[in-house]
């Protein structure tokens, strides 16, 4: 399979099922038997009329991990990195996902974990949060908001 036109219309069969990377996307259409040439014209053509947009990959896979699989900065930064998002791209996650945004979804699995428990353990859950990805302040914050709102205490 080779051709401009079949690159192209491979390429809108893959996007009209989910967002792809611009290197995934790439590496589909190699492993397909593409051309490079055909690849690269398909995926600028893509890229210049909005179906192929690695910032808006990003937008909506911080969405979709905030809602079924939270993970922290760290961890995000990794699966989208191993998604081949470029570090120059990758720059901008903040922009996304907030300090705001990571300590509240600690703080939500934070209480899930908690549930129940008369007296968390505290270092199984750091490390729970710290395996997925969570910064240091942001696993801080959560733990104290959720001792707060726990126990009834103001800082």
């Amino acid at each position: 399979m080779t051709g401009r036109r079949n690159a192209h219309q491979r390429a809108a069969q893959l996007l009209a099922r989910r967002m792809y990377t611009r290197k995934e996307l790439e590496e589909k259409l190699c492993q397909d038997g593409y051309s490079k040439a055909d690849i690269h014209t398909a995926l600028e053509d893509f890229h210049r009329d909005g179906y192929l947009n690695d910032e808006e990959y990003i937008r909506r896979f911080v969405e979709d991990r905030r809602t079924f699989r939270p993970r922290g900065y760290y961890g995000l930064q990794a699966e989208l990195a191993q998604r081949g998002i470029p570090s120059r791209i990758l720059d901008t996650l903040r922009e996304y996902y907030s300090t705001t945004d990571e300590r509240s979804d600690a703080l939500r699995l934070l209480e899930s974990w908690a549930q129940g428990e008369e007296k968390p353990d505290r270092n199984r859950f750091v490390r729970r949060l710290f395996s997925r990805g969570f910064t240091d302040s942001a696993i801080e914050n959560a733990w104290r908001e959720m001792l707060e709102k726990r126990y009834n205490l103001r800082s």
